[in-house]
Order: structure tokens, then C-alpha cells, then sequence
């Protein structure tokens, strides 16, 4: 047809044959979601089904649905698991929202079916349902493994290469141009549904894998309305200028992944050796408490005795264990001492317990952990041979501050867990049950030992999670032995931490939101100027109006409305459809 068309095809066929190649040997098979997962996502879908129905015969119509979609997309949904099907499901669902919008504005373009690339290549919108929920009927579930063992693996140092690949192939295939519009959503489409199955099923290739999946059917969906409407009337601006964004911090993300490997470093990334003067205040902290508190556990006979220790050891942990400085030999102290001395708690609790299985249930971790610390503070303590260990004042610093894939990994992989893991415990029935509850706390907090990243946000809320995790067993335990909940410590301490920490979890996207658009420079980009209205609707009162290209002070740049600070210091809120970035 054209010469440019003929080129995507190479393009297309390059990207197949390059790396793509060894993308599909490495990827791992994804765990399968168990039966109550299933019927989790199966009804999902039935939901979605219904936006199908919509009407996008006029453009005023497929306007207005493309804003509500957007709309709806930035709603928190369902938390879904970390498991095949529901990673299939979060795919497609948000791909069909864009592509039938992309297809629809090419339709109203008066694009043949042949020259419509979502006609063209795609079944449509329920074939691709009805194919999923075909896969999902047809999966062997009783083989699952339970959430509670279910593991996304890092990334090995050749999965992150590849996905580095991946990355940069993707963003050179944004910045092309081509002649005709069209071109350019037949050659995201193909990438998109060729390219993407063959990442690697690692935990940063999953998660990518969905930011690469929704970035790209904005992309198209975009591309596609530019043909039917001026760019200032197009929802998909902003949205692809905030994946652009996105696949920014990754590239850097993916960069620093790869140096720290080349390095010998964990895919978490790690923390900076302590200072001599900070391994002195590590150690002055954990001794003699640590030790003072040893000897109190292993004087505990009676139930009676449990609060009191309890009470000790959350007093060590907020007044010593929580002020150890934030690098990597203090981290890891600090972690297997609350480890041993919580752990003591459930176990000398479950030994008082008459029908309790008890062995090996936390005996022998709590050897292991044991002796690991105690070579640790040797170890401390040879290095400090010498030094007096108040000699030297210290500034407790945190860690560096997470980018955006460690908050998503965060929010997408470890919190599930936890919340998973905290509903179990509110549904238990049967004493019995505290002991496969435990196993699965033991897990949990293995998990978050290997996978939290090792920068601020993260690590705050990894303490909490784990604290959590811990806490919840020792307060089931000290029930089983026959306290009353209102002495038991942890039970006050479980309620405070589990009222905190899905609001904090909820404040990291908004706030990394709001804090990269104080970074940056914004006018308004409207070729009539823009209407500064008081709240997020064209309903609302018009403030002021800006003039095309003036500079705007943005507090927060999320959503299809950005909310913005006045001259006179008063707030308001401006389509993000008519604001850009200043170039520099």
C-alpha cells in the first residue's frame, strides 16, 4: 500500500526475531489462582462484560465513554492475586477499554475493516472474553499451589537484560512518526499482542509486562482518536503522557537493577554498609536488652507470665529496635532479633497449649535464628574491638526514597500477600487452624525478608507488615492458652497497625503523583486558553482563564482534572487535556 506501512511490517518482524526469541525460554510458568481465586475473577469478567453494550456511533458519544473509562480506570478496583489467571484478567480488561475506543474512533474516521488494524488483527471484543474464560474453565486448580506458598520470583540478571530490551524496543517504537496514523496503531497493536506473552514471568517482568500493556493500548487508542479529533479534545493525552512518565522511571529502574547486579547486588537492591560509629549504636541497642529479654522468655511457666514479656518486648521495639539506623548491617539485626523475640512469644504460648502439635513448629527456626544473630553480634563486636560504643554521635537517616516500580511491587505483590494473610487469620474457626496459620506467617515473613526493597517507603511499611504477621500469630496463641483478650498486648497493637497501614499504602501512589508534578514545569497547551474552574467539573464555577502557554503552578497531576494553586494563593482545577509540560 505505502512504502512507510511496508517498513512497520520489517519493524514488526525484527522485533520477533531479536531478542523476543530468548524472552520465551526464559519465562517461568506463573502460579495457578486456587478455586475461591476463580470465582474471585470469573465474576469480574461477567461485570465487564456489560460495558460492551456501549454506544460509540457519534463522536460525542465515543467521547464521553473514553472519559468515563478513564475516569473509572483511575478508581480503585478489586485487589486481585498474584496468580496466573488474574494477571490474564487485568491484561485484557484493560486492553478491551482502549481498543474499542481506538476501533471506534478508525470506524467513524471511515477506515475500511481492512484498513482498521483493530478489525484487522483483533477478534473482537467478547471472542476475546469468551477465550479467556474458556482458559480459565479449563485449568486444573486442584494442583494449585495456596497463596500462602505461591512465590513470583526475582528477576535473574538475563531477565533483566531482556527486559531492558523490551523497554527501549517499545520506546523506539513511540518516538516514530509515520505519514498516516493508522500505520502507527497497526505497528503498536502487533508489538503489543506478539511481543509482550514472551517477557519473562518473573515479578519486575510482570509488572512491567502490565504498565508495557496499558501503555501501549493508550498509545494506539490515542493515535487513533488523532485522527478523528483535535489533539486539546483527545482523553488520551494525558494518560499516554503519564505511561511515558512511567516507563521513564522503569528505564532508570531497569539501569540500576542491572549495575547492582553487575556488582554482585540483590534485584531488591541493598542498603550502605554500616559506619563503624552506627555498628556501635547497633550494638549498644541490642545489648543487653536482647539478652535480658532472652533469659525472661525462658523463664515463662504459666500464661500468666506471657503479657508480661509481651509488654518488654514491644517497649525494646519501639524505644530501641525501631531507632537502628537505616543501613544494611543494623537492618538486618534488627530484623531477626524482632524475628527470635516475637517468635518467642507464640512459641512458649503454644507450648502451654495441651492440644497443640507444637514441634518443629517454631522450634527450630527459632534455634536457627538463634545462632544466626548471635554470630552477628560476634561479629559486631570483633569489628568493634577497641571502639567505645558511645563515642560517636549518629544521625539516624532513612533509606533512599522508592521509585515507581518498587511502590508498585510494593502495593501489587507484598501488600496482597499480607492482607491475604490477615483475612485467613480473622476467619478462623478451629483452634487447630492457628497451626497452618503460623507455617503461613513463618512464609510470609521469609517472603518479605527475600523480596521487600530496600529503600524507605517499603521498608516502613515492611516493619508494620511484618510486625503484623508476627503479632497476629502471638495474639491467637495467647487466646489458645487461655488469656483474655483484653490482656493481651497484641491484640491493641494488631488494631492500630491494621487500621494504619492500608491508609499509608493507599497515600504512595498519590503522593509520588503529586511530588513528580511539584518537579516539574507546566502551561496550558489549549490553542484557546483554558477555563480555571473551582472544583473537577465543567459544572463548576470559572475562577479564571489562562492564556495559551502560560506557566501554571500544578499541586497535583493525576486524573483528567489537574488541581492547581492561583496567584492569590486560591486552588483550582483545569482540564488535564489543555495542560503540558514546559519544554526546558
Amino acid at each position: 500500500m505505502r512504502r512507510l506501512r511496508l517498513s512497520f511490517q520489517w519493524l514488526i518482524l525484527l522485533l520477533m526475531l531479536s531478542p523476543a526469541a530468548g524472552n520465551q525460554a526464559l519465562a517461568d510458568e506463573l502460579p495457578a489462582c486456587d478455586s475461591a481465586e476463580f470465582r474471585a475473577i470469573y465474576d469480574q469478567i461477567a461485570a465487564a462484560q456489560l460495558a460492551l453494550t456501549a454506544d460509540l456511533s457519534s463522536v460525542d458519544s465515543l467521547l464521553a465513554h473514553a472519559w468515563a473509562t478513564l475516569e473509572t480506570r483511575e478508581q480503585p478496583g478489586m485487589d486481585l492475586p498474584s496468580c496466573a489467571d488474574a494477571f490474564a484478567f487485568q491484561r485484557l480488561i484493560s486492553e478491551l477499554g482502549g481498543d474499542a475506543i481506538g476501533r471506534a474512533a478508525l470506524d467513524l474516521a471511515e477506515l475500511s475493516a481492512a484498513d482498521n488494524p483493530y478489525r484487522r488483527h483483533l477478534p473482537s471484543d467478547q471472542q476475546r472474553i469468551d477465550g479467556l474464560v474458556a482458559k480459565l474453565l479449563e485449568a486444573d486448580r486442584s494442583l494449585a499451589p495456596t497463596p500462602a506458598t505461591r512465590r513470583l520470583n526475582q528477576c535473574a540478571l538475563e531477565q533483566l537484560s531482556a527486559l531492558d530490551d523490551s523497554l527501549k524496543q517499545f520506546m523506539s517504537l513511540l518516538a516514530l512518526e509515520a505519514e498516516h496514523g493508522a500505520d502507527l496503531v497497526d505497528a503498536i497493536l502487533r508489538w503489543r499482542e506478539v511481543y509482550l506473552p514472551q517477557l519473562p514471568a518473573c515479578s519486575d517482568g510482570i509488572a512491567l509486562a502490565l504498565l508495557l500493556s496499558q501503555a501501549a493500548t493508550d498509545a494506539a487508542a490515542m493515535r487513533a482518536l488523532d485522527m478523528l479529533v483535535e489533539a486539546m479534545d483527545n482523553p488520551y493525552i494525558s494518560p499516554y503522557a503519564e505511561s511515558l512518565d512511567q516507563l521513564a522511571d522503569w528505564q532508570s529502574r531497569l539501569k540500576q537493577l542491572l549495575e547492582s547486579a553487575d556488582r554482585g547486588a540483590t534485584s531488591t537492591g541493598s542498603l550502605a554498609p554500616c559506619s563503624l560509629p552506627e555498628l556501635a549504636h547497633v550494638y549498644a541497642t541490642l545489648m543487653p536488652a536482647y539478652s535480658q529479654l532472652l533469659l525472661q522468655a525462658r523463664q515463662i511457666t504459666e500464661a500468666s507470665q506471657l503479657p508480661e514479656y509481651s509488654r518488654s518486648y514491644f517497649d525494646f521495639r519501639e524505644t530501641g529496635l525501631n531507632q537502628l539506623p537505616a543501613c544494611a548491617e543494623a537492618f538486618a539485626a534488627g530484623w531477626e532479633t524482632r524475628q527470635l523475640l516475637g517468635d518467642l512469644i507464640s512459641s512458649a504460648a503454644s507450648e502451654l497449649v495441651a492440644w497443640a502439635d507444637h514441634d518443629a513448629l517454631f522450634a527450630d527456626r527459632l534455634d536457627e535464628r538463634s545462632a544466626s544473630l548471635a554470630q552477628r553480634l560476634d561479629s559486631m563486636a570483633s569489628q568493634l574491638e577497641g571502639i567505645s560504643a558511645s563515642g560517636s554521635a549518629i544521625t539516624l537517616d532513612s533509606a533512599r526514597p522508592c521509585d515507581a516500580p518498587e511502590v508498585l511491587f510494593l502495593q501489587v505483590y507484598l501488600l496482597p500477600e499480607l492482607y491475604d494473610f490477615a483475612a485467613a487469620g480473622l476467619a478462623i474457626e478451629q483452634p487447630a487452624d492457628i497451626i497452618p496459620l503460623s507455617r503461613r506467617s513463618l512464609d510470609l515473613r521469609d517472603l518479605l525478608w527475600r523480596e521487600l526493597p530496600r529503600c524507605d517507603e517499603a521498608l516502613e511499611l515492611g516493619m508494620v507488615m511484618r510486625r503484623i504477621a508476627a503479632d497476629f500469630i502471638a495474639m491467637l496463641w495467647l487466646e489458645a492458652a487461655e488469656l483474655p483478650i483484653d490482656n493481651i498486648p497484641q491484640a491493641q497493637a494488631l488494631a492500630a497497625d491494621l487500621r494504619w497501614l492500608p491508609a499509608r499504602a493507599e497515600g504512595l501512589g498519590g503522593r509520588s503523583s503529586a511530588a513528580r508534578a511539584a518537579r516539574l514545569s507546566y502551561v496550558v497547551s489549549g490553542t484557546r486558553g483554558a477555563n480555571i474552574r473551582a472544583c473537577d467539573s465543567t459544572d463548576c464555577e470559572i475562577l479564571a482563564t489562562a492564556l495559551t502557554g502560560e506557566p501554571i503552578d500544578v499541586l497535583d497531576a493525576t486524573g483528567s482534572w489537574y488541581q492547581i494553586r492561583l496567584p492569590n494563593d486560591q486552588v483550582g482545577y483545569i482540564a488535564s487535556f489543555l495542560v503540558s509540560q514546559a519544554s526546558d
